[in-house]
Protein backbone atom coordinates (compact mmCIF):
# COMPACT_ATOMS: atom_id res chain seq x y z
CA UNK A 1 0.00 0.00 0.00
CA UNK A 2 2.76 2.64 0.61
CA UNK A 3 4.77 1.86 -2.71
CA UNK A 4 1.27 2.37 -4.54
CA UNK A 5 0.30 5.78 -2.54
CA UNK A 6 3.97 7.00 -3.03
CA UNK A 7 3.34 6.16 -7.23
CA UNK A 8 0.30 7.64 -7.25
CA UNK A 9 1.55 10.87 -5.41
CA UNK A 10 -0.62 10.23 -2.42
CA UNK A 11 2.49 9.76 -0.08
CA UNK A 12 5.78 11.46 -0.35
CA UNK A 13 9.03 9.14 -0.53
CA UNK A 14 12.32 10.00 1.71
CA UNK A 15 14.09 6.62 1.31
CA UNK A 16 16.68 6.86 -1.32
CA UNK A 17 16.94 3.33 -1.79
CA UNK A 18 13.53 3.34 -3.20
CA UNK A 19 13.88 6.61 -5.25
CA UNK A 20 15.82 4.81 -8.26
CA UNK A 21 12.92 1.71 -8.41
CA UNK A 22 10.14 4.49 -8.45
CA UNK A 23 11.67 6.36 -11.23
CA UNK A 24 11.83 2.78 -13.05
CA UNK A 25 8.43 2.13 -12.57
CA UNK A 26 7.44 5.23 -13.66
CA UNK A 27 9.68 5.41 -16.93
CA UNK A 28 7.55 2.03 -17.62
CA UNK A 29 4.53 3.58 -17.23
CA UNK A 30 5.31 6.29 -19.81
CA UNK A 31 4.74 3.49 -22.56
CA UNK A 32 1.41 2.60 -21.62
CA UNK A 33 -1.73 4.28 -22.66
CA UNK A 34 -3.43 3.64 -19.37
CA UNK A 35 -2.08 2.25 -16.26
CA UNK A 36 -4.02 1.30 -12.77
CA UNK A 37 -2.46 1.03 -9.72
CA UNK A 38 -4.26 -0.53 -6.85
CA UNK A 39 -3.60 -2.58 -3.67
CA UNK A 40 -4.62 -5.85 -2.95
CA UNK A 41 -5.02 -6.76 1.01
CA UNK A 42 -3.88 -10.15 2.55
CA UNK A 43 -7.66 -11.03 2.53
CA UNK A 44 -8.80 -10.30 -0.50
CA UNK A 45 -5.58 -12.60 -1.90
CA UNK A 46 -5.55 -15.77 0.04
CA UNK A 47 -6.50 -17.82 -3.25
CA UNK A 48 -3.38 -16.40 -5.05
CA UNK A 49 -1.28 -17.52 -1.50
CA UNK A 50 -2.48 -20.69 -1.56
CA UNK A 51 -1.54 -21.41 -5.03
CA UNK A 52 1.89 -20.43 -3.64
CA UNK A 53 1.70 -22.28 -0.96
CA UNK A 54 0.91 -25.41 -2.81
CA UNK A 55 3.76 -24.83 -5.50
CA UNK A 56 5.88 -25.32 -2.90
CA UNK A 57 4.49 -28.72 -1.49
CA UNK A 58 4.46 -30.10 -4.98
CA UNK A 59 7.33 -33.10 -5.32
CA UNK A 60 9.93 -32.42 -7.75
CA UNK A 61 11.99 -34.46 -9.65
CA UNK A 62 15.47 -34.95 -8.13
CA UNK A 63 17.84 -33.86 -10.96
CA UNK A 64 21.33 -32.30 -10.46
CA UNK A 65 21.84 -28.58 -11.77
CA UNK A 66 24.57 -26.33 -12.17
CA UNK A 67 23.95 -23.19 -11.23
CA UNK A 68 26.33 -20.12 -11.99
CA UNK A 69 26.22 -17.41 -9.38
CA UNK A 70 27.23 -13.73 -10.34
CA UNK A 71 27.62 -10.59 -8.37
CA UNK A 72 26.21 -8.17 -9.83
CA UNK A 73 27.12 -4.29 -7.77
CA UNK A 74 24.12 -2.80 -9.67
CA UNK A 75 20.59 -3.63 -9.65
CA UNK A 76 19.83 -5.31 -12.86
CA UNK A 77 16.44 -3.55 -13.12
CA UNK A 78 18.73 0.12 -12.95
CA UNK A 79 21.31 -0.86 -15.59
CA UNK A 80 19.47 0.19 -18.51
CA UNK A 81 19.93 3.94 -16.56
CA UNK A 82 23.52 3.46 -16.76
CA UNK A 83 23.40 2.72 -20.67
CA UNK A 84 21.14 6.10 -21.20
CA UNK A 85 23.48 8.89 -22.86
CA UNK A 86 22.91 12.24 -20.40
CA UNK A 87 21.43 14.79 -21.84
CA UNK A 88 23.03 18.62 -22.00
CA UNK A 89 20.27 20.82 -19.95
CA UNK A 90 20.43 22.77 -16.64
CA UNK A 91 20.89 19.30 -14.89
CA UNK A 92 24.74 19.07 -16.55
CA UNK A 93 26.07 22.19 -14.94
CA UNK A 94 25.38 20.55 -11.35
CA UNK A 95 26.38 17.27 -12.12
CA UNK A 96 29.54 18.98 -13.45
CA UNK A 97 30.16 20.74 -10.40
CA UNK A 98 29.25 17.73 -7.66
CA UNK A 99 32.32 15.78 -9.63
CA UNK A 100 34.70 18.59 -9.41
CA UNK A 101 34.12 19.17 -5.67
CA UNK A 102 34.42 15.46 -5.22
CA UNK A 103 37.85 15.13 -6.78
CA UNK A 104 39.04 18.12 -4.88
CA UNK A 105 37.88 17.32 -1.75
CA UNK A 106 36.00 20.58 -0.96
CA UNK A 107 32.68 20.61 0.73
CA UNK A 108 29.58 21.06 -1.35
CA UNK A 109 27.93 24.79 -0.85
CA UNK A 110 24.86 25.22 0.59
CA UNK A 111 22.32 25.07 -2.46
CA UNK A 112 24.69 21.73 -4.05
CA UNK A 113 24.51 19.88 -1.07
CA UNK A 114 20.41 19.71 -1.81
CA UNK A 115 21.27 17.36 -4.77
CA UNK A 116 23.30 13.47 -4.87
CA UNK A 117 24.07 11.41 -7.69
CA UNK A 118 22.22 7.88 -7.45
CA UNK A 119 22.96 5.68 -10.36
CA UNK A 120 23.81 8.24 -12.92
CA UNK A 121 20.46 10.11 -11.63
CA UNK A 122 20.03 13.50 -10.66
CA UNK A 123 18.20 13.69 -6.96
CA UNK A 124 17.36 16.54 -5.02
CA UNK A 125 16.37 16.41 -1.30
CA UNK A 126 13.26 19.25 -0.31
CA UNK A 127 13.52 21.03 2.93
CA UNK A 128 11.10 18.42 4.82
CA UNK A 129 13.31 15.44 3.37
CA UNK A 130 11.63 14.78 0.27
CA UNK A 131 13.21 12.90 -2.28
CA UNK A 132 12.70 14.45 -5.73
CA UNK A 133 14.41 13.28 -9.31
CA UNK A 134 15.37 16.10 -11.27
CA UNK A 135 13.76 16.08 -14.76
CA UNK A 136 14.94 17.15 -18.17
CA UNK A 137 12.95 19.49 -19.77
CA UNK A 138 11.47 17.25 -22.08
CA UNK A 139 10.01 14.65 -19.30
CA UNK A 140 9.68 18.39 -17.56
CA UNK A 141 7.19 19.52 -19.60
CA UNK A 142 5.29 15.89 -20.58
CA UNK A 143 5.07 15.06 -16.63
CA UNK A 144 3.38 18.54 -16.16
CA UNK A 145 0.83 18.01 -18.36
CA UNK A 146 -0.13 14.52 -17.77
CA UNK A 147 0.06 15.45 -14.11
CA UNK A 148 -2.08 18.19 -14.73
CA UNK A 149 -4.67 16.34 -16.69
CA UNK A 150 -4.78 13.83 -13.90
CA UNK A 151 -6.09 16.31 -11.64
CA UNK A 152 -7.92 19.19 -14.00
CA UNK A 153 -10.84 20.78 -12.08
CA UNK A 154 -10.52 18.67 -8.65
CA UNK A 155 -10.92 22.11 -6.78
CA UNK A 156 -10.98 19.71 -3.15
CA UNK A 157 -7.32 18.74 -4.11
CA UNK A 158 -3.82 19.65 -3.76
CA UNK A 159 -2.41 22.04 -5.61
CA UNK A 160 -0.54 20.86 -8.93
CA UNK A 161 3.09 21.89 -7.66
CA UNK A 162 2.54 19.92 -4.37
CA UNK A 163 1.46 16.74 -6.48
CA UNK A 164 4.08 17.15 -8.65
CA UNK A 165 6.44 17.14 -5.63
CA UNK A 166 4.86 14.15 -4.19
CA UNK A 167 5.42 12.11 -7.48
CA UNK A 168 9.12 12.71 -6.74
CA UNK A 169 9.64 15.56 -10.48
CA UNK A 170 12.03 18.49 -9.78
CA UNK A 171 13.06 21.32 -12.05
CA UNK A 172 13.83 24.78 -11.73
CA UNK A 173 10.61 26.20 -12.80
CA UNK A 174 8.33 23.54 -11.97
CA UNK A 175 6.54 26.22 -9.25
CA UNK A 176 6.34 28.73 -11.64
CA UNK A 177 4.91 26.61 -14.71
CA UNK A 178 2.07 24.64 -12.17
CA UNK A 179 1.18 27.90 -10.63
CA UNK A 180 0.26 29.63 -14.42
CA UNK A 181 -0.66 26.33 -15.80
CA UNK A 182 -3.72 26.39 -12.94
CA UNK A 183 -4.14 30.11 -13.20
CA UNK A 184 -5.09 29.85 -16.80
CA UNK A 185 -6.88 26.78 -16.82
CA UNK A 186 -10.89 27.53 -16.42
CA UNK A 187 -11.46 23.81 -15.09
CA UNK A 188 -9.00 24.16 -12.57
CA UNK A 189 -10.23 27.67 -11.22
CA UNK A 190 -13.87 27.09 -11.29
CA UNK A 191 -15.13 27.46 -7.21
CA UNK A 192 -16.48 24.22 -5.94
CA UNK A 193 -20.77 22.98 -5.86
CA UNK A 194 -21.79 24.83 -3.36
CA UNK A 195 -23.02 21.14 -1.70
CA UNK A 196 -19.47 20.45 -1.82
CA UNK A 197 -18.36 23.54 0.09
CA UNK A 198 -21.00 23.39 2.74
CA UNK A 199 -20.31 21.06 5.48
CA UNK A 200 -21.66 20.38 8.81
CA UNK A 201 -19.16 20.54 11.55
CA UNK A 202 -20.61 20.07 15.66
CA UNK A 203 -17.72 20.92 18.15
CA UNK A 204 -17.61 18.85 21.56
CA UNK A 205 -18.44 21.23 24.67
CA UNK A 206 -15.40 21.28 26.89
CA UNK A 207 -17.56 20.74 30.11
CA UNK A 208 -19.12 17.77 29.29
CA UNK A 209 -16.02 15.42 31.08
CA UNK A 210 -16.71 17.79 34.15
CA UNK A 211 -20.58 17.27 34.16
CA UNK A 212 -21.05 13.42 33.81
CA UNK A 213 -17.90 12.89 36.14
CA UNK A 214 -19.74 15.41 39.20
CA UNK A 215 -22.81 13.97 38.32
CA UNK A 216 -22.74 9.72 37.99
CA UNK A 217 -18.75 9.69 38.46
CA UNK A 218 -18.32 8.83 34.67
CA UNK A 219 -14.48 8.94 33.68
CA UNK A 220 -12.10 8.31 30.83
CA UNK A 221 -11.06 4.77 30.21
CA UNK A 222 -7.51 6.04 29.74
CA UNK A 223 -6.19 5.62 33.58
CA UNK A 224 -3.44 9.01 32.80
CA UNK A 225 -6.80 10.78 31.54
CA UNK A 226 -9.29 9.68 34.33
CA UNK A 227 -6.71 10.70 36.95
CA UNK A 228 -5.99 13.89 35.34
CA UNK A 229 -9.74 14.37 35.38
CA UNK A 230 -10.64 13.89 38.89
CA UNK A 231 -7.34 16.30 40.07
CA UNK A 232 -9.34 19.23 37.77
CA UNK A 233 -12.67 18.24 38.81
CA UNK A 234 -12.09 19.57 42.13
CA UNK A 235 -11.78 22.98 41.05
CA UNK A 236 -15.13 22.66 40.46
CA UNK A 237 -19.16 22.62 41.82
CA UNK A 238 -22.47 21.31 40.30
CA UNK A 239 -25.47 23.22 40.95
CA UNK A 240 -28.72 22.46 39.45
CA UNK A 241 -27.05 21.06 36.47
CA UNK A 242 -24.63 23.89 35.79
CA UNK A 243 -20.87 23.85 36.21
CA UNK A 244 -19.07 26.26 38.29
CA UNK A 245 -15.83 27.30 39.39
CA UNK A 246 -13.79 28.16 42.57
CA UNK A 247 -11.60 30.62 42.14
CA UNK A 248 -8.51 31.99 43.77
CA UNK A 249 -10.01 34.22 45.87
CA UNK A 250 -12.85 32.08 47.06
CA UNK A 251 -15.59 33.06 44.61
CA UNK A 252 -17.93 31.03 42.83
CA UNK A 253 -17.89 31.68 38.92
CA UNK A 254 -20.35 30.53 35.89
CA UNK A 255 -18.79 28.86 33.53
CA UNK A 256 -20.78 30.44 30.05
CA UNK A 257 -20.00 29.99 26.21
CA UNK A 258 -19.97 33.23 24.46
CA UNK A 259 -23.90 33.81 23.34
CA UNK A 260 -25.03 36.63 21.02
CA UNK A 261 -25.70 38.90 23.89
CA UNK A 262 -22.16 38.27 25.37
CA UNK A 263 -20.29 39.92 22.12
CA UNK A 264 -17.05 40.71 24.26
CA UNK A 265 -16.90 37.32 25.77
CA UNK A 266 -14.52 34.56 24.33
CA UNK A 267 -15.68 30.76 24.24
CA UNK A 268 -15.19 29.20 27.88
CA UNK A 269 -14.65 32.76 29.59
CA UNK A 270 -15.75 32.59 33.11
CA UNK A 271 -18.86 35.10 34.09
CA UNK A 272 -19.56 36.05 37.70
CA UNK A 273 -22.84 35.19 39.29
CA UNK A 274 -25.19 37.88 39.53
Amino acid sequence: MLLVKQLTGEYALKEPTLAPYRAKVQKMMAEFKTVSLSHTRRTANRHADALATLATKMPKEKREYNITVTNCPIPSALQSQLTEPPQQDWRSEILAQIKTQKEKGQLATKELSKYFVLYEELYRVEQDGILTRALSPIEAQHRLNEVHSQICGQATEIALYRRLQRLGYFWPTMKKEADDLQSHCANCMAPPQHSEACTVEEKEDWRRPYIEYLTNGAEPTSKSEASKLRKKAKRFQLHEGKLYRKSFGGEILRLELCGPKKKNMKPGQLSWIP
